[in-house]
């Protein structure tokens, strides 16, 4: 094996350790105070998690965004019927060499968003698996909504097999394109809607404010 064969799997792995830290301390923090909601976005790779996120943030869209390594942190404050409510997004990596660490940024979530693309099916036949990863990390009341993603590119053919699908476990079901904002908002809109039926939360000091701190980034049956 070369030496830089070796290299860069010790680069892998520290980079992956550090991912690991980073969860640990930063979801322990957040798992200490109820006023922070947790919600993940999962699904393959390239399906456009980041755009959605970016999106609803800074209003943005960029097609040429690289792929997530590890994960990404946001936090958006949303009026709702029972008041403000912050969600705490996590934004995380779809790639196979980071799978085994998802449920470090899982653990605690009150929501999660499994994103699938409407031009892969590969993405959506995998919808499955990323639900199983969630069952033992996220809490029990844990709400999953199904959003098919990239609309905007004409494909319809999955998307009324996804609907079928969310219907039959239970999930709710988005279609959403990260070019438009308004696509975007309605589905973390109905998140906080949701949520702040049952969680008990407390005002934020950041409840006027949204913040981004990304850490690396670089771009069927029911449960």
């Amino acid at each position: 094996m070369c030496f830089f064969t070796i290299s860069q799997k010790v680069g892998e792995f520290v980079k992956k350790f550090h991912f690991v830290l980073f969860a640990f301390f930063l979801t322990s923090d957040m798992d200490t105070n109820r006023s922070m909601i947790k919600v993940i976005l999962i699904g393959d790779s390239a399906v456009g998690k980041s755009s959605l996120v970016c999106q609803l943030i800074d209003q943005s869209f960029d097609d040429s965004k690289e792929a997530t390594v590890g994960a990404a942190y946001v936090s958006k404050s949303f009026s709702t019927q029972n008041g403000s409510l912050e969600l705490h997004i996590w934004d995380t990596a779809g790639q196979e060499r980071f799978r085994s660490i998802i449920p470090l940024y899982s653990r605690g979530c009150s929501a999660a968003l499994v994103v699938f693309s409407v031009d892969s099916k590969d993405s959506f036949d995998h919808i499955p698996e990323w639900i199983e990863v969630l069952k033992d990390t996220c809490d029990k009341n844990c709400k999953i909504y199904i959003v098919a993603n990239k609309i905007d590119l004409g494909e319809t053919a999955l998307v009324n097999e996804a609907k079928k699908y969310s219907e039959e476990c239970g999930f709710q079901f988005f279609i959403s394109t990260a070019k438009e904002y308004s696509s975007v908002e309605k589905i973390f809109q109905q998140v906080a809607e949701d949520l702040s039926q049952y969680e008990t939360f407390e005002p934020s000091p950041l409840s006027a404010s949204s913040k981004r701190n990304e850490e690396g980034s670089t771009n069927a049956t029911c449960c």
